[in-house]
């Protein structure tokens, strides 16, 4: 029984029966580089462990990679809580056009109750985007995870606005 790897995709099979494994696409019982296999490289018939620039390439990637992660993360995070909160993205658009139809005829209560909710995003969209600034100033993957969004305070501030109290001011 053998170890091969695969030339192309680096899959490392240990104990195989290697008559079943073409050396074309296989390597026989390699030696092994002492590093992450993920810096694993295949040169001819040998696996060797990336250069270092080829390193600092493929680290590069998997931070951007974390970074955009945790922005998907934190910004679903927020989507969440407004859900929970009972608001969806319809909500806001109908609000918005309360809002404005509201200004247009000078029907000034009916604007400051919807400009409420308006406020109230806003702030929300400023702490979504204080951490992804903080997310972008990470400089490994460690800090990229442990950056966190505290929306408590700012869930505690909803002002609670309802489109149907809106419509009837």
């Amino acid at each position: 029984m053998s170890d091969v790897i695969h030339r192309t995709t680096l899959e490392y099979r240990q104990s195989v029966n290697t008559p079943e494994y073409s050396t074309e696409e296989w390597i026989v019982n390699p030696e092994l580089p002492d590093c992450d296999p993920a810096l694993w490289e295949i040169s001819g018939d040998e696996v060797v462990e990336m250069s270092q620039p080829d390193q600092l390439v493929y680290y590069a990637g998997r931070l951007a990679q974390a970074k955009q992660d945790k922005k998907s993360e934190t910004r679903d995070h927020l989507y969440e809580s407004l859900a929970q909160e009972g608001y969806d993205p319809f909500i806001f658009c109908y609000a918005s056009d309360i809002k404005s139809e509201a200004a247009i005829l000078g029907e000034l209560q009916k604007v400051e109750y919807v400009g409420q909710l308006r406020t109230w995003i806003d702030t929300g969209v400023d702490v979504l985007g204080a951490t992804w600034a903080e997310v972008d100033a990470a400089t490994s993957e460690q800090e990229v995870e442990s950056v966190t969004i505290d929306l408590a305070a700012w869930i505690a501030d909803n002002p609670q606005v309802s489109t149907v109290t809106a419509r009837t001011l």
